[in-house]
This record gives C-alpha cells, sequence and structure tokens, in this order.
C-alpha cells in the first residue's frame, strides 16, 4: 500500500487557516473547504467483465479510463448479491444482519428505519450543510425501502425502472442547478446491467461469440444454460454474456457522462470532489449453474470499486474490504469534523488506517419466505468457506483453495480440515456477533419494521421478479425479470 498522502480539503483548510492568522473561521470558508461526495453505483456489475480488471472485452472505457487516475480496489466482497441490502451496507456503513435488511421485497416486506447509533451517511451530510440528492432506477430502491432518508432530493423513475440515461440526465441538471461553492452529497444508481438483457442500438449486436468468450466460459466451466427462478425461461451462457456486456458498455457510456458533468460543475470544483463507483454485486451468468445473482458465489460477490480522492495519487490496492467499508475509508481521509460521529459509529472499517490488516468478510445468501436453508460464506485471503444450514441439525460445509482454485470448482473440505475448522468457527462467531449487534442497533422504536409496502410498489417488484407468482396473481403486470436478489 502506498504511502498516505496530505487530502486536498486538508490542505486547503490549512492554507485558509494560515491566510487568516488561525482567527475565526466565517460561513464561506466552511463552505469552500468541505468537498463534495459522489457515490455512483452500477447495479449487478461483475468486476472480472471491466477492463480495469483484465476483462478481454472493451466494455468500460470510462470506467478504465477514471480508474487510471483513482484508487482501484481489488478485491471488495459485498455481503449480500442483494441490491436493497448491499447499498444499505454502503450508506450505513453496517451489515445485513446488522441494519436487518435482507431482501429487497421478501422477508416480510422489511424496509430500513434509522436508530440512534444505525443512521444513512445522508442524513449525516444533510445535518452538515451538503446539498442531498439521489438518483436511483429501479424498483427496490425506491420511496418506502427507507433508503430515500436524508435526501433532500430523491428521484425515482415513474415505473419499475428506467435506463441509465433518464436518471443521469436527471442527476446532470439536479447539478447544474446548484451553486459553484455548494457542498453537495450525490447518489447516483445505474440499474442497466440488471437481467432483462436487452441492448438498446447501436449496443445490441456489439459482442459476438469467439474463441476469447469460449476460452472465459471454458476456464470457469460456465453452464451452457440455467433457470432463472420465477421467470420460467432458460439462460443460454454465450448469448446473455454478449448482451450483458453490451448493456456494460451503454451503462459505461451514461458513467462518463456524469463524469464529465461533475469536472464541468463550478470553477475548480473538480479539485474538491470526492467521488466513489461501486458495484453492488455481480451476476451468475450461468457460472456455477446460476444465472442470476443472490448466492455466494465469488461472480456474484465481487464487485468493483474505485475512488477518486483529491490530492491522492492513483493506485491499485489488493485487499479484502466489504461494501460496509467503503465510506470510512473515504470520510477518514477528507477532514470534515462533522463526520467524525458517524465514523465513530461505523462498523466498517476504514482500510487506510495505520496498521490496518484484513480480515475475513462474512457474506449470505439473500433472505427469503421460501423455505430454503440459510447460506453463508467467510472469504479469506487464501481459502473461501460455505456454509448452508438445512435445518436445525444437518449442515452442509464446502472449502476451495483460491490460491490454486480461483473459480471455486474444487471442493477441498476433506483435505484441508484444521482450515475447514478455523474457517467455521470464525463464521459462527461472526454471525452470533453482528446479529446480536443488530439487535441491540435496533432497539426501541427506530427498527426495522414491517414494510407496509405500497401496492404500487409491490405491483413494480412483482413486475421485476421480486416476489412470489402468488403473491402477484392480483396485479395485471406480469412480467418477471428476476428473483429477489
Amino acid at each position: 500500500m502506498s504511502t498516505i498522502q496530505p487530502t486536498a480539503s486538508l490542505m486547503f483548510a490549512v492554507a485558509v487557516l494560515a491566510a487568516a492568522g488561525c482567527g475565526e473561521r466565517g460561513p464561506e470558508t466552511l463552505v469552500a473547504e468541505r468537498p463534495n461526495i459522489v457515490l455512483i453505483t452500477l447495479d449487478t456489475t461483475r468486476a472480472d467483465h471491466l477492463g480495469t480488471y483484465g476483462y478481454f472485452r472493451d466494455t468500460s472505457p470510462h470506467f478504465d479510463a477514471f480508474a487510471a487516475e483513482a484508487i482501484t480496489f481489488e478485491r471488495l466482497i459485498v455481503p449480500i448479491a442483494t441490491t436493497l441490502p448491499s447499498h444499505l451496507s454502503i450508506l450505513t456503513s453496517s451489515h445485513p444482519l446488522e441494519h436487518g435488511v435482507l431482501a429487497n421485497a421478501t422477508q416480510g416486506g422489511k424496509r430500513f428505519v434509522p436508530a440512534p447509533e444505525l443512521v444513512s451517511f445522508a442524513m449525516v451530510a444533510r445535518e452538515a450543510g451538503y446539498a442531498t440528492a439521489a438518483f436511483v432506477s429501479a424498483a427496490p430502491l425506491k420511496r418506502g425501502s427507507g433508503i430515500e432518508v436524508g435526501f433532500d432530493t430523491f428521484d425515482q423513475p415513474e415505473d419499475k425502472q428506467r435506463q441509465g440515461e433518464h436518471t443521469a440526465s436527471a442527476a446532470i441538471a439536479w447539478l447544474d442547478s446548484l451553486a459553484a461553492d455548494q457542498p453537495f452529497f450525490l447518489w447516483v444508481h445505474l440499474y442497466d446491467a440488471h437481467f432483462p438483457f436487452e441492448p438498446l442500438p447501436p449496443y445490441r449486436g456489439r459482442f459476438q461469440l469467439d474463441a476469447a468468450l469460449e476460452a472465459f466460459i471454458a476456464q470457469r466451466e460456465i453452464h451452457a444454460t440455467a433457470p432463472r427462478a420465477l421467470v420460467g425461461a432458460f439462460d443460454t451462457a454465450r448469448s446473455t454474456t454478449n448482451d450483458y456486456d453490451a448493456e456494460l458498455l451503454y451503462q459505461d457510456f451514461q458513467l462518463g457522462r456524469l463524469l464529465d458533468a461533475l469536472r464541468a460543475h463550478g470553477d475548480g470544483a473538480w479539485q474538491r470532489t470526492a467521488v466513489v463507483v461501486a458495484g453492488d454485486h455481480g451476476e451468475g451468468l450461468c457460472q456455477h449453474g446460476e444465472a442470476a445473482h443472490g448466492s455466494t458465489w465469488t461472480e456474484q460477490l465481487r464487485a468493483p470499486l474505485v475512488i477518486r480522492i483529491p490530492g491522492e495519487p492513483p493506485r491499485r490496492i489488493d485487499t479484502l474490504l466489504t461494501s460496509a467499508d467503503i465510506l470510512p475509508s473515504l470520510l477518514s481521509r477528507l477532514g470534515v469534523a462533522e463526520f467524525d460521529e458517524f465514523l465513530g459509529k461505523a462498523l466498517g472499517r476504514d482500510v487506510f488506517a495505520p496498521g490496518f490488516r484484513a480480515a475475513p468478510i462474512l457474506s449470505q445468501d439473500t433472505g427469503r419466505e421460501r423455505d430454503e436453508p440459510l447460506k453463508y460464506a467467510l472469504t479469506d485471503e487464501s481459502f473461501k468457506y460455505f456454509r448452508i444450514e438445512l435445518d436445525d441439525e444437518r449442515v452442509e460445509e464446502w472449502l476451495f483453495d483460491l490460491d490454486v482454485d480461483p473459480y471455486e470448482l474444487r471442493d477441498v473440505s476433506q483435505t484441508h480440515t484444521e482450515v475447514l475448522e478455523s474457517l467455521r468457527e470464525r463464521t459462527l462467531a461472526l454471525i452470533a456477533a453482528r446479529r446480536e449487534r443488530g439487535l441491540l442497533l435496533r432497539r426501541g422504536a427506530a427498527e426495522v419494521v414491517d414494510g407496509g409496502l405500497d401496492p404500487q410498489r409491490l405491483r413494480e417488484l412483482c413486475a421485476l421478479g421480486y416476489l412470489e407468482p402468488a403473491r402477484c396473481s392480483e396485479f395485471e403486470d406480469s412480467s418477471p425479470s428476476d428473483d429477489d436478489s
């Protein structure tokens, strides 16, 4: 890891204080020295399908160019491959068993409600004088999920989802309406890489089956087809991958529009703007026989993460971290005193902290109402442990040696029994600790409660395939696109 450099906001603050003879800071100074903060999330985006992470196709030219001037994290492992809980882990710097939301729509339709010790960063930024705005692209993140708390502006699609062009345009228009010296926290969510993969011209047909794709599929032993839950269709790995990659390219163009707008906003504003571009989870694409997401295979958990911190040199960091670690790592470098309380309560870790040592990452399957076993995974530097709790007495365990088997194809639980026992104990301890911490964090009137979702949002979630067909029979729109992932 590179030597830590002074942040732009800190250097600016020092210069201002020196010029003023270390006297009282007026309102103008307080505004001017606060860095803007931008979070752009890429839904369902596999890290290994982007050029920055070694993909053989040109699916991400704008992302790659941005990564070249920022800090690229090689091993972001999300705690759950599901849109709403994964985003909540970013914004609250907590883990799913702590914030309590384990699905988009099942699990009783639970929503997030802040508690004294568990708040969204948007609430903190607003209290600190930031303009706060969110622009989301799909029903799982619409009002009623709880993720809208703290945002003065919360812009969402009228229907179940919208293309990235419309989300990006709305965000750019909001950005243009701000005074150049107004600090802001902006979150933009792009959903284009999510199923169904229906790329628009000129992206449709951009990628074709070739020897490189065949080699990619063979290396990972990707299945030729895989069922997509609640849809009834079968995905063909080759054609689906081509369409998925075309959607990534379209999404990347919208990302480029956003980054260009940020660079052009105000005189010198880019120099005090911190930007995070992160995936919320990946996608199966028939790997391990799974078309969608919501499970704990690495292709569903490993997501891209690039952070631009003004004044910091570009570099690549190869250390394990998870979604809850993103904001603590960024905010600790910005020097904004009003964020200290949030950092003190954050359950994620600061990867830039002196002496930081990577810890195993606990992940879990999407919470379901269906009668399915509980599934967890613990990713260590070299091994990955899977735990499937079939019932109160029966447990199935797998272990993969990631150093020699990065695609998790050969179970070595019978030959590495000491590693298995060690990771089992660590997994059980983490599950117990986070469940207990979650109960304490959400204790009292403000807790995660049953959502009471309005009929319109239920209809949209049904249309996207996030609810069981039996619960959707009353709605006319019956064109599901994915399971509750």
